[in-house]
Order: C-alpha cells, then sequence, then structure tokens
C-alpha cells in the first residue's frame, strides 16, 4: 500500500488538497480490487477471509517510557535527571525502578509496585521534591514540615543553595 501511495504520488499533480483527497480514493479502491501478486487475491477479499481473525487495538496507547534502574538514599531520595524525589521510609538505600512520563516521575519497588509518584520537574531543574506522607513517623518529621510549609508561604525555600560563579 505504500508503495502504491509513493508511485501515485510521484506520478501526477493535483490541483488544491481536495483534487489530491478524491484522487487518493480512486485509486485506493482500484488498488483494493485489483488481484495481489502474492496472495493472488484482492485486498478486499482477503480483508473480508480475516476479518474474523482480527482484532481491535487497546484503547490505552502503548506504554514508551524508558526504565531507569536507581537505588533510594538514606534520606529517602532518588535522583533522576538534576531533581530529587522523595520515597516511603521502607525504601531508604534499597533499589527501585523510576518511569517517567511527560508530566510525572513514577518511582517503582523492585517488584514493580508502584511506591511513590511526583509532578515531572524540568531536566536539569535541581528541584527536591517530597512527599510529607513519605515521612510520617519519622522523629521530627511533622515539626520539620510545619516549618517546610511556612517558609514555602513566605517564597522561600531551604533547598535554595547560592549559585556564583567558580572564577576567583
Amino acid at each position: 500500500m505504500v508503495g502504491m501511495v509513493k508511485i501515485f504520488l510521484a506520478s501526477r499533480t493535483f490541483l488544491d488538497q481536495e483534487h489530491l483527497e478524491g484522487e487518493l480514493a480512486t485509486e485506493t479502491l482500484r488498488y483494493n480490487a485489483s488481484t495481489h501478486s502474492t496472495t493472488h487475491q484482492a485486498p478486499l477479499l482477503r480483508l473480508e477471509l480475516e476479518r474474523n481473525y482480527l482484532s481491535p487495538l487497546q484503547p490505552r496507547p502503548y506504554s514508551y517510557t524508558v526504565t531507569y534502574s536507581r537505588t533510594a538514599s538514606k534520606d529517602l531520595m532518588v535522583s533522576f535527571e538534576g531533581s530529587r524525589y522523595s520515597v516511603p521510609q521502607r525504601f531508604a538505600a534499597k533499589k527501585v525502578k523510576v518511569k517517567a512520563t511527560p508530566a510525572e516521575v513514577l518511582i517503582f519497588s523492585g517488584e514493580g509496585v508502584l511506591v511513590a509518584s511526583h509532578k515531572r520537574r524540568p531536566k536539569g531543574a535541581g528541584a527536591t521534591v517530597m512527599g510529607p506522607y513519605h515521612y510520617q513517623g519519622l522523629p521530627g518529621a511533622d515539626l520539620a514540615f510545619s516549618h517546610l510549609e511556612l517558609l514555602q508561604a513566605l517564597g522561600l525555600s531551604p533547598f535554595t543553595v547560592e549559585r556564583r560563579p567558580l572564577s576567583v
């Protein structure tokens, strides 16, 4: 079919898009009614014979994410694309898998169970993304997160580090 379209396009000129679509529809009908050199059957006839054996595509598109292997740090963070993302405390110093979609970062246990999801930050942003629920039960966590919320309300961040040129 692709070869037919290439030959069709190379051998003709068209007045406009509508003219091209009409000519292509006519050529497609002619092609589908002609006998194929390999099957010795017309594609339309072959389709009818095979229709009962065909199944529809999956409603959900294929996942094209790449999986990265990481080890969570003792402070419950996983580094990915220059930012750090938190994991639940039971995954401290353990291997995890990271998958990134355009909108979020998904973190899975070694067994493939989803353990954390975060909004994805731009590559190289240097952001620290924390889920307070990952730190529940740790001594001082509640106080630390109340201070963090206060700093964020003021537009400040405890994770901001001064950046300056290395030249003296």
